[in-house]
């Protein structure tokens, strides 16, 4: 199976953030923050376990991981400074249709 391993360190670094910094909880605004993220990161996809680790690996170096760290946590702030469940949750229907 193809994964995005960007996809998957965001959403565990956002968790994080989210309960370090007290950003809303719900997943209106966790969905649009990840988007953002991934909409400002290159993707890595992979599909075995060795380039799993290694996608892994990658970001355990201290200048991948401030990068995606600091972009995270600009979405999440950008999506909190402007919340509004209702237009987001009606945003999100309609996309869905």
């Amino acid at each position: 199976m193809v994964v995005n391993y960007v996809e998957i360190a965001v959403k565990e670094i956002m968790e994080k953030l989210i309960e370090d910094y007290g950003y809303c909880k719900c997943e209106i605004c966790k969905a649009r923050a990840l988007a953002m993220t991934l909409n400002d990161i290159e993707p890595q996809y992979v599909l075995t376990d060795a380039e799993f680790l290694a996608a892994k690996a990658s970001f355990v170096r201290p200048d991948n991981y401030a990068k995606l760290l600091s972009i995270t946590m600009d979405s999440l702030r950008k999506v909190n400074e402007s919340i509004n469940h209702d237009i987001q949750l009606m945003a999100m229907k309609n996309i869905a249709v």
